[in-house]
């Protein structure tokens, strides 16, 4: 066994459902990482590799299991990326209400991408916040509107 092989199999822990669960660093708060072949892998990916066989180009690696830190290859069906997306696609926010066009906005993430809003939950947010200090925010939105009055 490689060096390589050796440290993955340090790194888990076989539960009783038969997944290898990885107890190192991870990538994103999610997925196991490996260091190997002078670069960082996800561990299930490198393991998928490593055992079973490369992964075509335009494939995703799905859990079967539904456990992100599980590493093993017997738990990872290979999908379209196309496909993986549409199996994960979110269809509400985490307070229940539905992402449809009429209920959804953007805002900049700090990645440098776009990421969904519900303006419900934003609005809500917004209130929160106004009613919060309501003195201090009124006072504010009246010196913003003078400003954009002025311009």
């Amino acid at each position: 066994m490689d060096k390589t092989t050796e440290r993955f199999f340090d790194k888990i822990i076989i539960w009783p459902s038969g997944c290898w669960m990885w107890t190192a660093a991870t990538l994103g708060g999610s997925y196991g990482s490996l260091r190997a072949d002078n670069k960082t892998q996800y561990a299930h990916r490198w393991a998928y590799e490593r055992f079973i066989r490369k992964i075509p180009d335009g494939y995703d690696c799905h859990h079967t299991c539904k456990e992100k830190l599980c590493a093993n290859p017997y738990h990872i069906k290979l999908v379209d990326k196309k496909e993986h997306e549409r199996e994960h696609a979110i269809t509400h926010c985490k307070n229940g209400h539905e992402l449809t066009e009429k209920n959804t906005t953007t805002r900049a993430a700090a990645d440098g991408g776009r990421h969904r809003v519900c303006i419900e939950c934003r609005n809500a947010r917004v209130r929160k916040w106004y009613w919060s200090d309501i003195d201090k925010n009124r006072e504010t939105n009246r010196i913003n509107t003078r400003r954009l009055r002025e311009v």
